[in-house]
């Protein structure tokens, strides 16, 4: 278990699109000399059960300060007027943002200076002037290519707030900012930093991670991810453990059967004692509200559920709440060979890994449809309605199904877990004919592929992108039927 204080700061998460557009201006003075932005946060704060309550700010827009706002300017210094900021402010207010304020060091120090502490107090007195006493303020430096970031408030604002970490999420993933946060982890993941680098377990133990299915894929997920040095898990299950799932949940006895899945694998993972928090979450993701936060609340999303409902919600998810989205799939079928004998005759499992600013969303890959989503509503709300019945309301049951096999759900949680080393530490060279966001294993003719996605340009999620870090003023991921507990719109 994890007791660093650490946990309780904030993250701070910039889109790629927002980062690179920062850097682009904060470095094109032609002199060499400061720059500065705003940028306008969106925040989401978040409660689960076991865990430090969450703050996470999500950028929404950047605004560079024009050169008229500028009364003055150097290598090591940037003043403005905040008459300029007015309409900014303003906008904070109405749209419920929280303002934040970006410079850069040009001569590479990437540590705050007095002069940024006199900047930021000017700004936050402003804000609170405007906005009132509850405003707060996200500092955000830049230098040495690296990111830096803290928060005050109206409330105290000669008294900074540290962050937790930065990350930059879109187009790939990075986090910036980590410290260690347990002293025994150089003995216990000393053979990872070797491979990775100490950076790397670093970055581990600041992130907050979400399993969702804690079956067959996702219970061996949970446990590489605890094993890789995660800091935090949040395992989502409604389902009891039941039988036939023992052979392949990892974390399961006999006696277990009948209890809930995600709540047995968090017991699990916590008796190995080791520097992670993990806390189960009984509910389903597309109905439960406690679900959605903790959800929402995690840095990285891994889907290990067959459920088309919760797989569309995490599809949407990703982009609402700026989530790397590791998807783990496992379909095949079983019939009769050619001497009439039942066999496994296919087994297949894909990994797809989801920015949001890059790769195709699962609709786009063809793994999700309409169809099949009402399809599993239908047969929620009548167990008992047959494929016939199905078939005359022209909606079908989806992918075929084959037994999971523990050896080949295992493989894929081992695949998709090395896919977050992926995104952290770019490691592997993918042939040409693969894609990152795509790759099918064909466990019985030992082919590795891609398929092709869908190339819509207008697809809400992956074309024109009109739900990255959306309001969800009319209730969770904008669905009025969820209820919007805890939001801040």
């Amino acid at each position: 278990m994890n007791t660093s204080a650490r946990f309780a700061l904030p993250r701070i998460v910039l889109l790629s699109s927002h980062a690179d557009n920062l850097r682009t201006h904060l470095a094109g003075h032609p002199h060499g000399h400061e720059r500065a932005a705003a940028i306008l946060f969106r925040r989401l704060q978040r409660s689960v059960h076991g865990l430090p309550d969450s703050d996470r700010y999500l950028s929404v827009d950047i605004v560079p300060f024009e050169e008229e706002w500028i009364t003055s300017s150097s290598s090591t210094h940037v003043d403005f007027e905040t008459k300029h900021l007015r309409d900014l402010f303003r906008r904070a207010a109405d749209e419920n943002l929280i303002f934040g304020f970006a410079h850069n060091h040009p001569g590479g120090d990437l540590e705050f200076s007095i002069k940024d502490d006199s900047n930021e107090e000017i700004l936050v007195s402003a804000l609170a002037s405007r906005n009132g006493k509850e405003s707060q303020l996200i500092a955000v430096l830049f230098a040495e290519g690296e990111w830096a970031a803290r928060i005050r408030t109206g409330q105290a604002p000669t008294s900074p707030i540290g962050i937790r970490h930065l990350s930059v999420v879109g187009t790939g993933f990075k986090v910036y900012g980590t410290q260690p946060v347990n002293q025994d982890a150089n003995d216990i993941f000393s053979r990872q930093m070797t491979a990775f680098g100490a950076p790397f377990t670093h970055v581990m133990q600041s992130l907050r991670f979400v399993v969702i299915g804690n079956g067959g894929t996702g219970s061996p997920t949970a446990s590489l991810l605890v094993r890789s040095g995660a800091g935090e898990v949040i395992l989502i299950d409604y389902d009891p453990l039941e039988k036939s799932n023992l052979n392949r949940v990892h974390g399961t006895r006999v006696k277990d059967v009948g209890k809930n899945k995600a709540e047995i694998l968090a017991d699990h993972l916590n008796e190995i004692e080791l520097p992670c928090t993990v806390v189960a979450v009984k509910g389903m993701i597309d109905k439960d509200s406690t679900a959605i936060e903790a959800l929402s609340s995690a840095d990285v999303i891994f889907g290990c559920t067959d459920d088309y409902l919760g797989r569309e919600v995490l599809n949407t998810a990703l982009y609402f709440y700026l989530q790397p989205f590791i998807d783990v799939g496992l379909g095949g079928r079983v019939g009769e060979d050619h001497n009439g004998t039942m066999r496994l005759l296919n087994q297949k499992g894909r990994i797809s890994c989801i920015l949001p600013e890059q790769g195709k969303c699962l609709y786009c890959q063809r793994e999700l449809r309409e169809d099949w989503i009402e399809a599993q509503r239908v047969k929620r709300s009548n167990p008992a309605i047959t494929k016939e019945e199905l078939k005359e309301r022209y909606l079908e049951g989806g992918a075929e199904e084959a037994p999971g096999v523990a050896p080949f759900t295992g493989c894929l949680a081992n695949l998709g877990v090395v896919t977050l080393f992926e995104l952290l530490v770019p490691h592997r060279r993918l042939p040409g004919e693969l894609r990152a966001d795509n790759i099918w294993v064909d466990f019985t003719n030992m082919e590795i592929k891609s398929n092709m996605p869908i190339d819509d340009k207008e697809c809400s999620y992956c074309g024109v992108r009109r739900f990255l870090a959306a309001s969800e003023k009319n209730g969770y991921l904008n669905r009025p039927a969820l209820n919007s507990r805890g939001i801040t719109k």
